[in-house]
């Protein structure tokens, strides 16, 4: 024997474990970034049906609303990682909650039948958009 501490195959485990355990915030980040961003290409898809008169407006409605709830899904997963305070976590949040707010703005100009708000709503969601695309901070 050595005179180092001596590590049972349990000890061994369970440090492996645990250093897996710490989240990655760029995996965060990335997961919740393709999440949002697929909502909002489901949002824009909604929009463009009814604009183009495929869609109902109480579909598209309801379409925009399921977006936003999904939007708000990966805010708050955001919200509530452990790595909330890396500033690009943060970042990525608030920008997937402006997301979730234009996209509820543009359910509200779908319900009153304006194209042209629903037409200045979908320019913002798509700024939005590639901000979260290009990254927190670039």
């Amino acid at each position: 024997m050595t005179g180092g501490p001596r590590r049972g195959p349990a000890a061994v485990a369970i440090a492996l474990a645990l250093s897996g355990c710490a989240p990655d915030p760029r995996r965060t980040i990335g997961d919740a970034t393709e999440g949002a961003l697929s909502w909002a290409s489901s949002a824009h898809l909604a929009v463009e049906g009814w604009t183009d008169r495929r869609l109902s407006t109480r579909f598209t409605r309801a379409a925009l609303e399921r977006c936003q709830r999904g939007l708000e899904e990966e805010r708050a997963s955001l919200a509530s990682a452990p790595d909330l305070a890396d500033a690009r976590v943060a970042t990525a949040a608030r920008e997937i909650a402006e997301m979730s707010a234009l996209t509820a703005a543009r359910g509200e100009a779908v319900e009153k039948e304006d194209p042209d708000a629903v037409a200045r709503s979908a320019a913002a969601l798509s700024a939005s958009a590639a901000r979260l695309r290009e990254g927190p901070g670039a």
